[in-house]
């Protein structure tokens, strides 16, 4: 999770939402194995070959994704210079 929080894409469910993810049978506590009820926030990132960050892309809504024809029209944009 040091990765994530390093990043800014770790957010922090409150109890009530982590006390709703159990009652749908999806408990982030055992999952994880930690209490710190810390979330990656799902994301992209395209790194060029010096590390650096050129694209990034995150959406708090866990159900709301990127579409894979927008990565791959960036990374060919990115390609070319």
């Amino acid at each position: 999770m040091a990765g994530a929080q390093a990043l800014g894409i770790a957010s922090r469910f409150n109890a009530i939402k982590v006390a709703a993810y159990k009652l749908n049978k999806q408990d982030i506590e055992a999952a994880s194995g930690m209490d710190h009820h810390l979330i990656p926030v799902p994301s992209v990132f395209i790194i060029d070959t010096k590390g650096i960050i050129r694209f990034a892309h995150t959406d708090s809504n866990h159900r709301k994704r990127i579409e894979t024809e927008e990565i791959l029209r960036v990374a060919q944009q990115l390609a070319k210079g």
